[in-house]
């Protein structure tokens, strides 16, 4: 089956502007939110997997023992607390992650709140499309996935009161950056010292 047209990887952020972006105020919710974010980072530890675990009682559309391996298994399938999963190239990681989101989503999970976040867009469109010829399912198209620095800058300007920044703050590109230290380095002028710093292209 043909995978259906993304639509639910990364939104343009290009296009946003900073009136996309009203204060936001921190309401019991939110502040629970916060302090539950806080007490799993503070709690976080590393625990060996099950090497057998169990699946709840009800039927899937994919067969996961089938699917996966047993290591593998375990970190699809554990869903209490956090889960580390350090593994070398070719070992599976991908498949995990995919068939991780689409257990999550079978259990009945919001897809509203599964985030899945990657280095680039292409692979996290990539995983997405995988997820869905899984389960041919429209929730996944409610799957907020892309890369972690669209996502950071998403929040930073979606919460950017709360952070004391404007919402249309700029982020400089490479080339912004190097002009930018040279213009430091000729103000400062550490042109014509000894003193060590970075220079274009260095």
């Amino acid at each position: 089956m043909k995978p259906q047209e993304s639509s639910y990887v990364v939104q343009d952020l290009t296009a946003v502007t900073p009136d996309d972006y009203p204060p936001v105020e921190i309401t019991e919710d939110i502040q629970r939110k916060i302090d539950e974010i806080s007490a799993i980072a503070r709690s976080i530890e590393t625990r060996p997997a099950l090497s057998e675990p169990s699946l709840p009682d009800k039927p899937f559309r994919i067969d996961y023992r089938r699917n996966l391996n047993p290591a593998q298994l375990a970190a699809v399938t554990t869903t209490e607390g956090p889960v580390l999963v350090i593994a070398g190239a070719g070992s599976g990681k991908t498949r995990v992650i995919v068939h991780r989101v689409s257990y999550l989503l079978e259990l009945g999970v919001d897809p509203s709140d599964i985030l899945l976040l990657t280095f680039t867009r292409k692979a996290a469109k990539e995983m997405l499309d995988r997820v869905q010829e899984l389960l041919s399912d429209a929730r996944v198209g409610k799957v907020m996935g892309g890369t972690f620095h669209s996502f950071a800058n998403h929040i930073l300007r979606k919460y950017s009161n709360l952070l004391g920044l404007p919402p249309n703050f700029t982020i400089l590109d490479t080339g912004d950056s190097e002009d930018t230290i040279d213009l430091l380095r000729s103000e400062m002028k550490l042109d014509k010292t000894d003193k060590a710093f970075p220079k274009k292209n260095r």
